[in-house]
Protein backbone atom coordinates (compact mmCIF):
# COMPACT_ATOMS: atom_id res chain seq x y z
CA UNK A 1 0.00 0.00 0.00
CA UNK A 2 0.82 3.57 -0.17
CA UNK A 3 1.05 4.41 3.77
CA UNK A 4 3.23 0.98 3.94
CA UNK A 5 5.73 2.53 1.09
CA UNK A 6 5.67 5.77 2.38
CA UNK A 7 6.77 4.43 6.10
CA UNK A 8 9.35 2.10 4.74
CA UNK A 9 11.29 5.33 2.71
CA UNK A 10 10.96 7.14 5.83
CA UNK A 11 12.56 4.64 7.69
CA UNK A 12 15.45 4.32 4.79
CA UNK A 13 15.85 7.88 5.20
CA UNK A 14 16.00 7.99 8.57
CA UNK A 15 18.69 5.14 8.88
CA UNK A 16 20.49 7.26 6.25
CA UNK A 17 20.45 10.35 8.30
CA UNK A 18 17.44 12.46 6.31
CA UNK A 19 14.46 13.17 6.76
CA UNK A 20 11.59 12.96 4.14
CA UNK A 21 8.10 14.70 4.30
CA UNK A 22 5.23 13.49 3.12
CA UNK A 23 4.60 15.34 0.55
CA UNK A 24 8.29 13.97 -0.97
CA UNK A 25 7.72 10.47 -0.12
CA UNK A 26 4.16 10.93 -2.16
CA UNK A 27 6.24 12.77 -5.23
CA UNK A 28 8.73 10.01 -5.25
CA UNK A 29 6.06 6.98 -5.26
CA UNK A 30 3.81 9.11 -7.92
CA UNK A 31 6.94 9.22 -10.32
CA UNK A 32 9.36 6.27 -9.97
CA UNK A 33 9.13 2.40 -9.93
CA UNK A 34 7.50 1.33 -6.76
CA UNK A 35 9.39 -1.47 -5.80
CA UNK A 36 11.40 -1.10 -2.74
CA UNK A 37 14.91 -1.79 -4.25
CA UNK A 38 14.46 1.12 -7.00
CA UNK A 39 13.36 3.42 -4.02
CA UNK A 40 15.96 2.95 -1.74
CA UNK A 41 18.63 3.47 -4.96
CA UNK A 42 16.81 6.83 -5.79
CA UNK A 43 17.02 7.76 -1.90
CA UNK A 44 20.95 6.84 -2.10
CA UNK A 45 21.56 9.52 -4.69
CA UNK A 46 19.18 11.84 -3.09
CA UNK A 47 21.48 11.68 0.04
CA UNK A 48 24.65 11.70 -1.99
CA UNK A 49 23.42 15.24 -4.08
CA UNK A 50 22.11 16.92 -1.10
CA UNK A 51 25.22 16.39 1.06
CA UNK A 52 27.20 17.39 -1.26
CA UNK A 53 24.74 20.50 -2.68
CA UNK A 54 24.48 21.33 0.89
CA UNK A 55 20.37 20.93 0.16
CA UNK A 56 17.66 19.47 2.02
CA UNK A 57 15.15 16.94 -0.39
CA UNK A 58 12.95 19.18 -1.68
CA UNK A 59 10.59 18.48 -5.06
CA UNK A 60 12.36 21.01 -6.45
CA UNK A 61 15.73 19.24 -6.07
CA UNK A 62 14.46 15.89 -6.89
CA UNK A 63 13.06 17.41 -10.30
CA UNK A 64 16.67 18.93 -10.68
CA UNK A 65 18.54 15.61 -9.88
CA UNK A 66 16.23 13.33 -12.11
CA UNK A 67 14.42 16.00 -14.70
CA UNK A 68 11.42 15.06 -13.75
Amino acid sequence: SDEALRQALKRCAKRRGMSLNDEVCDFLLKRCPRDLGHLTRILQELDEVSLSLKRKITIPLIKEVFTL
